[in-house]
């Protein structure tokens, strides 16, 4: 199991909020809490810009050597069901 985190401010409260995608079993999983909540809420289905978020994530690690191409083909192909631009499109 392979475990991606990052956080932002949210626009709202302005707390902080992070998130936590999850891939086991070729699965992923997102999911995400406010600083200041004990309990993680997970998302079903992903919402566009978090697939995206964490793409732009997993195509650093992907560029350091430290995850395979092929997690990053998995999100993009997540995104285009969410309704971003075919994965030929991105960049």
């Amino acid at each position: 199991m392979t475990s991606h985190e990052w956080h932002e401010r949210d626009p709202e409260t302005r707390e902080m909020r992070y998130y936590r995608a999850s891939k086991f079993n070729k699965r992923w999983t997102v999911m995400t809490t406010l600083k200041n909540d004990e309990e993680w809420v997970t998302y079903d289905p992903v919402p566009l810009e978090i697939l995206e978020e964490l793409r732009t994530l997993l195509l650093k690690k992907y560029q350091r050597r430290r995850i395979p191409y092929e997690d990053v083909l998995t999100i993009d192909v997540m995104c285009e069901a969410a309704g971003g631009p075919p994965a030929a499109g991105r960049t």
